[in-house]
């Protein structure tokens, strides 16, 4: 989805609507402070947002329906109101306002999947296995398609001597297996070191 979410360089999707006509929910605080009642309800938001929209097609997309289950469950955590009545508020103002549950909409609360798969293929972004073929299509087949908790892994991992092979792939839970490789060997973050 091109352009920003907000602001005075939006870009409007087709059929979305305005900033001024979307719906809101009062709550304390006008920032995401974490300590605000609007902070505590972005942090629960934004992280739903971001997984439905990792796995969006394309990436950082989703269908409306899912964020206003997450809208709904995120409110109503911090709110305490019933997150049934708050998605059938948000269902029928969307359908009102011809937005039917499977409408296309933008999930990447600060454009990180966009910067991320931006300018990459789905193929530039498939790991290849020893043989060089594609690891992605066959884990999904094989494995089934994840959770918007869950990740491929490779068991062992490769950092502790594992091989890149189909039949060591693994669906695990996406935390606690980037917590592990993370104490297994820090992430190499291209230009870290650069002089600006």
């Amino acid at each position: 989805m091109p352009g920003k979410r907000n602001g005075p360089e939006r870009q409007q999707l087709p059929g979305g609507l305005s900033e001024a006509d979307g719906l809101v929910i009062c709550l304390e605080g006008k920032d995401r402070t974490p300590t605000t009642e609007h902070g505590k309800a972005h942090a629960l938001y934004d992280a739903a947002e971001l997984a439905l929209g990792m796995k969006g097609d394309p990436p950082g997309t989703t269908e409306l329906w899912k964020l206003e289950a997450a809208g709904a469950a995120s409110a109503a955590a911090v709110t305490k109101c019933n997150p049934a009545k708050i998605m059938a508020q948000l269902r029928a103002y969307h359908q009102l306002k011809g937005m039917g549950p499977n409408f296309k909409v933008r999930a990447d609360p600060d454009f990180r999947v966009q910067t991320f798969f931006g300018a990459k293929t789905r193929n530039e972004c498939d790991l290849k296995d020893e043989h060089k073929k594609s690891l992605f299509e066959r884990a999904l087949h094989t494995l089934g398609p994840l959770s918007s908790t869950e990740m491929y892994g490779f068991e062992p991992a490769l950092v502790a001597g594992g091989r890149m092979a189909l039949e060591h792939l693994k669906k695990v839970n996406l935390d606690v297996h980037l917590t592990i490789l993370r104490q297994l060997a820090p992430p190499k973050i291209p230009f870290a070191g650069a002089k600006l």
